[in-house]
């Protein structure tokens, strides 16, 4: 739960919106949430591997694809996809 003081003060200092803020802080509040970092899983229906990392402090997935495509998912779990090794 996003705190209201917490939402006001970076609303004051932002000048963004309540709402933007709102969003922004939940998106954290949900990445940081996810598996810890550390974990690697794979994706049983195609095989891409991904491995959860922290950029610039916010765990986010670096997926790397078969054909060696990469990006960056920022879901807080992959479901579905197979734990090959689980961080602490």
């Amino acid at each position: 739960m996003i705190d209201d003081a917490v939402v006001a003060t970076v609303v004051k200092a932002s000048k963004k919106s309540e709402a933007v803020v709102r969003a922004v802080l939940t998106a954290l509040e949900n990445a940081m949430s996810g598996d810890p970092v550390g974990t690697v899983v794979q994706d049983p229906e195609n095989g891409s591997i991904a491995v959860r990392v922290a950029e610039d402090g916010v765990p986010v997935w670096r997926v790397t694809a078969l054909n060696g495509t990469e990006y960056r998912d920022a879901q807080p779990t992959l479901k579905g996809w197979t734990v090959i090794s689980q961080a602490k």
